[in-house]
C-alpha cells in the first residue's frame, strides 16, 4: 500500500492510496484523494471502510460515519474486491425525522416566497443530508423530498 496517512484524535485515516501485490506490475485498486478511509486486517482480508461526514451523531450532529465497506482478499492467486454499502449507518428516530422534514419545508417555503420554489442552496446542504438519513431510516416523505430536491449555488 502506498498513499497518504493522517491521524486525527487518535484515529488513522488514509486517502489517495493504491494497493498492489508485492512483485506484481498492476495495481489492485486506487482510492481517490477525496475519500477518507480506515483500514483493518481480519485474517487474510484487508477491510477498507470509506467514511463520510454525515449528521448521524447526537442531536443530528455531523460525525465520521462508515459509508462503504470493501473487503480485498486473494482467491486462486487473484485479487477479489467485495464492495458493499454499510447498511448499519445509524438511523433517525421519529423526532429526528420530523425535525428534518420541518427544516426542509421551512427552507422550501422561504425559497418559494423569493421565487426559487423547491430549491436548497449549498448553504443549507445540511438539510439534504438530514433528509438522506431520514430516507435511509425508512421515511417515504423524506425520500420523496430528496428525489425532487434541486441544489443550486449560494446567492
Amino acid at each position: 500500500m502506498c498513499g497518504y496517512k493522517d491521524t486525527v484524535k487518535g484515529r488513522t485515516f488514509y486517502s489517495e492510496f493504491v494497493l498492489a501485490a508485492c512483485g506484481e506490475n498492476h495495481v489492485i485498486k486506487f482510492w481517490r484523494a477525496v475519500l477518507n478511509c480506515q483500514l483493518h486486517v481480519y485474517k487474510d482480508t484487508l477491510i477498507v471502510e470509506t467514511l463520510g461526514s454525515l449528521p448521524t451523531g447526537k442531536n443530528m450532529q455531523y460525525k465520521w460515519t462508515v459509508w462503504t465497506i470493501e473487503q480485498v482478499y486473494f482467491k486462486n492467486g487473484k485479487a477479489v474486491n467485495n464492495l458493499q454499502v454499510n447498511w448499519q449507518i445509524p438511523k433517525y428516530g421519529e423526532q429526528e425525522i420530523q425535525s428534518a422534514l420541518k427544516q426542509y419545508e421551512q427552507a422550501v417555503n422561504k425559497d418559494a416566497a423569493s421565487g426559487n420554489s423547491n430549491r436548497i442552496n449549498n448553504v443549507n446542504m445540511e438539510i439534504a443530508d438530514k433528509l438522506f438519513i431520514s430516507a435511509l431510516s425508512g421515511n417515504q416523505k423524506a425520500r420523496s423530498y430528496l428525489k425532487h430536491l434541486k441544489i443550486t449555488s449560494a446567492d
